[in-house]
């Protein structure tokens, strides 16, 4: 079974987000989190715990290792014009 193709049905689903202003480093940014009222992504991670896989969230300006892990799946989750955000890509590693 190709994992990556199982997932498609959430490409384009809606994520709330929580964005909360904050200064870091004498610099206004912005962080970005995964609202507790969101249900998209414990929905996505409950059908990737059924693999055996683990999941990690990419919001808009997030850092991260650029570790390759076969038991993960990485969730990208992008800004739309209309200021929701929704799931743009879904791979292992």
């Amino acid at each position: 079974m190709n994992l990556d193709k199982k997932f498609d049905s959430f490409l384009g689903k809606e994520v709330l987000v929580k964005i909360t202003p904050r200064e870091y480093k004498g610099f206004n940014c912005d962080k970005y989190d995964v609202s507790e009222e969101d249900m998209t992504i414990p929905s996505l991670e409950a059908e990737a715990l059924k693999d055996g896989l683990s999941l990690r969230v990419w919001l808009p300006h997030m850092m991260g290792t650029m570790d390759y892990r076969l038991d993960r799946l990485n969730v990208h989750i992008d800004e739309q014009k209309d200021g929701t955000f929704q799931i743009t890509r879904i791979n292992i590693g």
